[in-house]
């Protein structure tokens, strides 16, 4: 069987920093995106 790596470790690392208040968005980007999202 094949191990496929999703990014585990990354999204591990990502979801720690941003539950310790260490990544902070940008409102306008955020919009941005989600506005791009919704055009999909």
């Amino acid at each position: 069987m094949v191990d496929v790596d999703y990014g585990q470790a990354e999204i591990t690392a990502f979801n720690a920093a941003a539950g310790a208040g260490v990544i902070q968005f940008d409102p306008a980007a955020v919009a941005e995106a989600v506005a791009l999202y919704d055009r999909m």
